[in-house]
């Protein structure tokens, strides 16, 4: 037995003593119904613990809690001690760095590699950054005449809500929050009900990094129930929402018909990862089974669509099946396992109903398309890494988004094939190309309509960088200077002296 998984057995049974309960004003308390959520591990679906299901009383209790610290203290504290809070939940999370991510990976099928080499060590970073900048605000001044001057304050939103989603829930509740403080903001954070646990032990460690009481607060429960309850409470300022297209429109509705809160949206993704044949073959198609196949295909940036160049397109195709047929598939805790189970059920079901599609729509299926059962697999939710050929753009599978690790491999032959297909979705959240050509890089760079695009490279991250998409990617976006603006807002201050 590895020791993740000693590890894993004793965090399992902790959590299942723990009564399901939120995380507001400091306190873990009980929800004001009685109904809680079951939270199951996929990789074999059994029970890690149970969550409130909560209202919108609890909602209500969040919010005013934060509203309270922030009218009474938070407010009133300085950029430099907002800094050291932010280092040191950086240190609190590096110190239990081990046990959340071995939580992550129970209730979400990421392998405990990826968690704490990607996720969780880039959060760290993402932290730091922020507690870097936060005493570099910006402010603008301007002379208008000899007794007149204005300027222009960066004002905080007093309480601002995060709903977020299944896809990496950890990084994105640690991103939220390093935003949110560094703002000198307080945030209700909703998790996932599949992926709520590490949310809210962040909370718990915000609490011993010594962040006040309401700064974060965490309630828990079902989107369609919870979520709502937030996103339509008239005294949240802002909300930040990580999902489905459908449920970002739900939230914009909620916003219309309660206090037209600002809404900043980060949803799909369709990515096209273009390879040309000028391109080293080795780094890009490397890169490219990554892309798709690491983090089970559920990130909004995976690249799920592979554009190749005619003259190699039969190389590559042959290249990236064969990687995809020896993935390792199994238990996310173990060194050895590459690629861990899809979320839920409904999501198993989900992709490989889009699998059956691809089939019917005529695209040749080369590698995977199925549920994964040998052995102890059997009793979760694990999709075999699956592969496309001969997919056209206008197919179902090269147009929507599948929460799993299918890849979809179109051919092009001209340049302007090839900018035409990748631009040809609903989605704009991420790109990649693959050339030594200067001037190709130039154009596609400039030409191809998504939030990201890398060259040479793919899925790169940086704290300072921004990342969002656009079109029905959504337009929010997290990461550098500019992400603190969507927890603030604009006041501008006019001064006449005698």
């Amino acid at each position: 037995m590895t020791l993740p998984r000693q590890r894993a057995n004793a965090i399992i049974e902790k959590q299942k003593m723990r009564p399901p309960l939120h995380l507001i004003d400091g306190n873990f308390i009980e929800s004001s119904g009685n109904e809680t959520i079951r939270v199951t591990n996929p990789a074999d679906n059994t029970s890690i613990g149970r969550i409130a299901s909560g209202s919108s009383t609890d909602v209500d209790a969040a919010i005013q809690s934060s509203r309270e610290i922030f009218r009474s203290r938070w407010s009133s504290v300085t950029g430099t001690q907002r800094e050291e809070l932010l280092q040191n939940l950086a240190n609190a999370l590096e110190k239990d760095a081990d046990n959340l991510a071995i939580l992550e990976s129970l209730q979400t099928g990421k392998t405990y590699r990826e968690v704490l080499i990607q996720d969780l060590a880039f959060g760290i970073q993402v932290l730091r950054y922020y507690a870097g900048l936060v005493t570099k605000a910006k402010r603008t001044s301007h002379s208008m005449s000899r007794v007149m001057s204005g300027h222009v304050n960066i004002q905080a939103y007093q309480v601002v809500g995060a709903l977020l989603s299944w896809q990496s829930p950890l990084l994105t509740a640690i991103s939220r929050v390093a935003e949110a403080i560094a703002a000198g903001t307080t945030i209700v954070l909703k998790p996932s009900e599949l992926t709520p646990l590490t949310t809210l032990r962040l909370g718990e460690l915000a609490l011993e990094a010594g962040i006040p009481r309401g700064v974060v607060n965490v309630v828990t429960g079902h989107g369609s129930k919870t979520g709502q309850a937030l996103a339509l409470h008239p005294e949240l300022e802002a909300i930040h929402f990580s999902g489905s297209i459908e449920n970002g429109r739900h939230i914009l509705v909620a916003s219309a018909k309660s206090n037209l809160k600002p809404v900043f949206l980060s949803m799909g993704g369709k990515s096209a990862n273009i390879i040309f044949e000028d391109a080293d073959l080795g780094s890009a198609c490397t890169a490219a089974w990554k892309a798709i196949f690491s983090h089970r295909g559920g990130r909004s940036i995976a690249g799920s669509r592979l554009l190749v160049h005619d003259s190699i397109y039969d190389q590559v195709v042959q290249v990236i099946t064969q990687r995809a047929r020896e993935i390792s598939l199994g238990d996310p805790l173990d060194e050895h396992t590459e690629m861990g189970p899809v979320i839920s059920e409904e999501h198993l079901k989900r992709v490989l109903a889009y699998i059956s599609l691809g089939r019917k729509e005529g695209a040749r299926l080369v590698a995977g398309g199925g549920r994964d059962v040998v052995g102890s697999r059997a009793q979760g939710y694990y999709v075999q890494p699956t592969v496309f050929m001969n997919v056209k753009p206008e197919m179902r599978i090269a147009q929507e988004e599948i929460p799993g690790p299918v890849l979809s491999i179109l051919r092009f032959q001209e340049d302007d094939d090839a900018i035409k297909i990748a631009n040809g979705t609903k989605y704009g959240m991420a790109s990649a190309i693959w050339t030594q050509d200067i001037n190709r890089i130039q154009r596609f760079t400039r030409d191809l309509t998504s939030g990201t695009v890398w060259t040479n490279c793919y899925g790169v991250l940086d704290p300072a960088i921004p990342c969002g998409g656009i079109g029905l990617s959504g337009y929010s976006r997290e990461f550098g200077e500019n992400s603190l603006s969507q927890f603030c807002y604009e006041k501008s201050v006019f001064v006449q002296s005698k």
